[in-house]
């Protein structure tokens, strides 16, 4: 009986994660759209998550934790609130806050890689 018990709740665990990611998708628009694309596009996709996510662990453990019940999970600013403990408006404030972090951090990841010595691989010249 236990094992029905653990299978239903892969399916359902499953089910929430499928969720999560046709939301992502929705959000993100085109990319849900477009065509299946070569491997250089995909390569630069998964750069492009890998620096995502690089980003997000510069973040203080709050600050994901709120990033992602916003954006993962999809949820209003009253249940965030309820959830951490806050205000809607001190969780407008803490998105926007770690959102502009989390921008800084990115824009730093690519000056960083753009002054690489590994440039040069991009057909750039670094001296």
């Amino acid at each position: 009986m236990w094992l029905y018990g653990v299978a239903r709740n892969v399916v359902r665990n499953r089910q929430r994660a499928t969720r999560r990611q046709d939301r992502l998708v929705a959000r993100t628009g085109s990319m849900a759209t477009e065509p299946q694309q070569g491997p250089e596009t995909m390569v630069i996709r998964n750069e492009e998550h890998a620096e995502v996510l690089g980003a997000m662990e510069s973040l203080k453990e709050a600050e994901q934790e709120l990033l992602g019940l916003k954006v993962w999970e999809g949820l209003s600013n009253d249940a965030i609130g309820t959830i951490l403990g806050i205000s809607h408006r001190a969780v407008e404030g803490r998105y926007g806050r770690a959102l502009k972090k989390l921008s800084k951090q990115l824009e730093r990841g690519r000056s960083a890689s753009q002054r690489s010595p590994f440039s040069a691989e991009r057909g750039e010249a670094t001296t």
